[in-house]
């Protein structure tokens, strides 16, 4: 088994060198090809020469971009197989619920463990499986996990947790193996179940937007600039050719960006018949959540943040003006007396 994992690990590192590689080199020859353009338009140079140069760069660009995605992806293979051989090593019935720590089904109970870290032992009537979906997109896919919800006192140093705290949630991933141990020890797995199959087009029915401003502020001033460098580098070129074309691709990409981050400069709440999508500006922490994880919405807090309460945890998102007032009247049962001070 270790053998195992050392190949696994070793093949991962050759497919993510691989890949930045190619990533690398393909943003390269897309420079390349916007310089040679560049200059193809304003005649400087050979036509001929810039022809072929720019067709070069472009295939160079398409070519390399592809190698470096497939590597990467395999790389992100390789990982999930490394760290399935390195918990098998460990045992059949053990997975990671965080760095460095497993959890290992036994006959009674799961034992938490780790390198340098004292045991746990929690029994199985103290826990709470769950199967969980996270979706960042309002679609059916998404990356499936298994939660385990763990009471404060099995996690927390003794005499430091309290009676009423809540339960600790961990999770692992979603595996064959995972779902089989939890069968085979008379577990109960709640939540949403997988299922294969096409998937399905969500349908939006109301959608509430609200402007960063402060991030469209920062990407205008980067538009401008960008806009700038590059009327300078057009300019520049008539003198000095290379030095006004790397500048003026600069200037181009700048602006390109800050365009792009202008316009996405905003959090969007959208109700969709599936369910609920909440995206933010940078789009670390979108998330759609289906009808049938949601037990209540409440409004809460000064600020009237809207909450989301699932049978795994709870999920807080901005109040978008009058998106409140239309849960209430098409889903009453999911907010009818759970409004908060």
């Amino acid at each position: 088994m270790r053998n195992e994992v050392k190949r696994s690990h070793i093949r991962r590192l050759l497919w993510n060198i691989a890949g930045w590689a190619g990533v690398l080199l393909a943003a390269a020859c897309m420079v390349g090809l916007l310089v040679a353009v560049v200059m193809l338009a304003l005649e400087k140079g050979d036509f001929t020469l810039l022809l072929i140069l720019a067709a070069s760069f472009a295939g160079g660009a398409v070519l390399l971009g592809a190698f470096g995605f497939l590597m990467l992806r395999l790389g992100e293979r390789m990982e999930r197989e490394e760290l399935d051989a390195r918990e098998r090593e460990d045992g059949e019935g053990s997975f990671f619920i965080g760095e460095g720590t497993l959890a290992t089904f036994e006959k009674d109970a799961l034992r938490i463990h780790g390198e340098g870290k004292n045991e746990i032992t929690v029994p199985y009537g103290e826990i709470r499986f769950f199967s969980v979906c996270a979706r960042r997109l309002p679609k059916e896919a998404g990356d499936w996990c298994v939660v385990f919800e763990i009471p404060a006192r099995f996690l927390v140093k003794k005499g430091k947790a309290k009676r009423d705290d809540p339960p600790l949630l961990v999770q692992t991933a979603a595996k064959p193996r995972l779902y089989d141990c939890i069968a085979a020890h008379g577990l109960t797995l709640l939540g949403e179940k997988r299922e294969d199959g096409r998937p399905k087009k969500f349908e939006r029915i109301a959608s509430y937007t609200r402007p960063d401003a402060a991030k469209r502020k920062r990407s205008a001033l980067l538009l401008a600039f960008g806009g700038a460098l590059f009327a300078a580098g057009i300019g520049l070129m008539f003198k000095w050719t290379t030095i006004g074309a790397v500048a003026g691709v600069v200037g181009l990409y700048i602006a390109a960006r800050a365009l792009i981050s202008f316009l996405k400069a905003r959090s969007v709440f959208a109700i969709y018949r599936e369910g609920i999508f909440y995206r933010e500006p940078s789009g670390a922490d979108n998330a759609f959540l289906k009808w049938e994880e949601i037990g209540a919405f409440s409004l809460s807090g000064e600020e009237k943040r809207l909450r989301a309460e699932c049978l795994y945890g709870a999920y807080e998102f901005p109040a978008f003006e009058g998106a409140y007032d239309y849960l209430k009247e098409h889903y009453p049962e999911k907010c009818e007396g759970h409004e908060r001070a």
